[in-house]
């Protein structure tokens, strides 16, 4: 071909096939960084639990009212 004859094509638009695994890509990456969240959340909550469990027995207090302790 002549450099003449070049001509400038535009990029195909995604088919709808693309464009829903797009969406669906990102739609999953929100639930992972929920998850992760979530799960950031109750793994901190078992720590200070378990750190004011400490903290009532240390003080000779009943620590019956924290439900995550795991049973001896």
């Amino acid at each position: 071909m002549a450099a003449d004859q070049w001509v400038m094509m535009e990029e195909p638009q995604p088919i709808e096939q693309q464009k829903l695994f797009e969406e669906t890509h990102k739609r999953m990456e929100l639930v992972r960084r929920v998850e992760h969240m979530m799960l950031t959340i109750v793994k901190t909550q078992v720590i200070i639990e378990r750190f004011m469990i400490g903290l009532l027995e240390a003080h000779d207090r009943d620590q019956h009212c924290f439900f995550t302790r795991a049973r001896r």
